[in-house]
């Protein structure tokens, strides 16, 4: 009975270890300039969040920053990720990431869209993509320089991140452990 116990204990535990080990979640900042306008050149920042599952990228955000070459003001767009892959008409994604020791995107990336909004409906909308290692991408629809902003040759960094509810999984299931651990020891000091 007491090895089972301790057994259980341990089990409870290691379960707290590996919800704690299965962080998925990165944030993620591109920058680059606009270059899709003759000689503008003008930042183009993005950041947000990513959730990856495997070799997938499962949901996210981002916020775009670029100038407005009519008003010739900077504004920032929030964008959420539209997860699987397709093709619109304006862009093709596929939503994988290589997660190897430096993670990066495949040539037709992830697609971003405004929330509530489907992809190919007109509405202003954000394809991240991989041109070669460490040169990324930020284009946007529609193409237009007062709408969204056209970025090659830019760079993206990932970091990975704790998920709350990870955190919150590691601290609860290793309270258990060691209460486990802890009443096991009192039966043991007892029987002694």
């Amino acid at each position: 009975m007491k090895r089972q116990q301790l057994k259980l204990a341990i089990l409870v535990a290691a379960m707290g270890v590996a919800a704690q080990s299965q962080a998925q979640w990165y944030d993620i900042a591109y920058s680059g300039v606009d270059n899709g306008r003759s000689g503008d050149n003008s930042p183009v920042t993005a950041s947000g969040m990513i959730d990856v599952s495997g070799n997938l990228v499962i949901g996210g955000s981002l916020d775009v920053t670029f100038e407005n070459l009519t008003t010739l003001t900077t504004s920032t767009t929030s964008y959420v990720l539209a997860p699987g892959s397709g093709n619109d008409g304006y862009f093709s994604w596929d939503s994988q990431i290589n997660m190897s020791a430096n993670p990066y995107f495949d040539s037709t990336g992830l697609l971003f869209i405004i929330n509530g909004n489907t992809p190919g409906n007109g509405q202003p909308e954000i394809n991240l993509y991989a041109n070669g290692p460490g040169n990324y991408g930020l284009w946007g629809y529609p193409g237009h320089w007062d709408y969204a902003p056209q970025s090659d040759g830019g760079t993206v960094n990932l970091v990975a991140v704790p998920e709350p509810t990870a955190t919150a999984k590691f601290a609860g299931f290793s309270a258990l452990g060691l209460l486990g651990l802890v009443t096991l020891r009192q039966k043991f000091s007892r029987a002694a």
